[in-house]
Order: C-alpha cells, then sequence, then structure tokens
C-alpha cells in the first residue's frame, strides 16, 4: 500500500536534515515537509514548519508568504 510505504519512509528520514517534497495527497498532515498541491491550472505548495524545523531545516519568510497553507505556525 502507498500509504503505507510514505509512512515508512517519512518515518526513516524523521529528524535527518533531509527536505522532502511530494506531490502525494495531504502530504505534509502525513509527516512532509512540503505538499505540491494544484490550484486550478497552476501548482502551489504547504508547508510543515514543524517537520522542517524537526529536521533542523529553515524556510524563509518570503517562501513561506508563498504557500497555500503553512501547519505548524506559532
Amino acid at each position: 500500500d502507498s500509504e503505507q510505504k510514505l509512512q515508512k519512509i517519512l518515518k526513516k528520514l524523521n529528524k535527518l536534515p533531509v527536505l522532502t517534497i511530494s506531490d502525494h495527497p495531504n502530504f505534509i498532515d502525513h509527516g512532509g515537509m512540503i505538499g505540491l498541491v494544484r490550484d486550478g491550472r497552476r501548482v502551489g505548495f504547504e508547508v510543515d514548519l514543524t517537520a522542517v524545523k524537526a529536521a533542523g531545516l529553515h524556510v524563509s519568510a518570503q517562501l513561506l508568504k508563498l504557500a497555500k497553507k503553512v501547519k505548524g505556525l506559532k
């Protein structure tokens, strides 16, 4: 099952300095960092800051302004 494979991969990468990006539906809700989403004919993205910070990575404020959704923003 692709959901189980995704969970297994993300679990192995958890807290490693590896940026995870996918177009898998609800990717950031499964522990991914950046999820690509369709917005009509355009592609946008969502960010899970909690996952990004856990990996010791940083996403600039300018990039976050462009995101369709930011999860874990205080």
